[in-house]
């Protein structure tokens, strides 16, 4: 019985544990050597980058956890979530820094199961006007393995921000996010966690029950 709820539970996490999000593109092109942080990208395994008529989607309901890697700019970079409030929002500043071998924490936010256009946004102040980039759109890069194809699915996504509307330089340094996303247990999954532990707790009890001794 013991083995038996052990094995519930392990199903059970490995249903929360699976979803990511798949991201799809119609081409990508190799990174240039003008992104700063090629050859950190490099080390991660991202050749190439994937941006207008790209799309992440959320497989299910799950929260996001962002990282600020590296900028290269000068302008008042910004990222923020625009899912739900409260909405995180960070603005970078520094003309460059590079945070791979320690990325700095952004947060944490929860997202529904689906797009993430219009959920991942970047602006500028300072830069090009009306420079507002989300997925898809070609201020957008997402990072990619020279082996990836379109339909990859990933719980770890790496995107970048082209703040240059008027004169694109398209290496998507200014402002580079590291993603980790961990699904929000659906509620049929939840149903089989709380089936799992009830009954490791209840196979404890018993095997502490059979080792008292009787009294006569």
């Amino acid at each position: 019985m013991f083995k038996a709820a052990l094995s519930v539970l392990a199903l059970a996490c490995a249903t929360a544990a699976n979803a990511g999000v798949t991201i799809t593109y119609p081409s990508t092109t190799s990174i240039p050597t003008s992104n700063n942080f090629k050859a950190d990208l490099a080390l991660l395994g991202l050749t190439q980058y994937a941006a207008s008529g790209s799309n992440i989607v959320l497989d299910s309901d799950s929260t996001i956890t962002f990282y600020f890697l590296g900028s290269e700019s000068g302008f008042d970079d910004t990222f923020k979530t625009t899912n739900a409030l409260p909405n995180l929002t960070t603005t970078e500043h520094t003309t460059i820094v590079n945070n791979f071998s320690a990325p700095v924490l952004i947060g944490s936010d929860a997202f529904s199961a689906g797009t993430l256009i219009n959920n991942l946004l970047f602006t500028n102040n300072g830069g090009s006007s009306g420079q507002d980039a989300t997925v898809g759109d070609p201020g957008f890069g997402i990072f990619l393995g020279r082996g990836d194809s379109s339909g990859l699915d990933t719980n770890t996504f790496y995107f970048g921000y082209d703040d240059q509307k008027n004169d694109p330089d398209r290496d998507y340094d200014d402002f580079i996010v590291k993603a980790v996303v961990t699904p929000l247990p659906e509620p049929g999954t939840w149903a089989l966690m709380l089936l799992g532990f009830g009954a490791i707790g209840f196979a404890a009890r018993r095997k502490s029950s059979a080792g008292i001794p009787q009294i006569a």
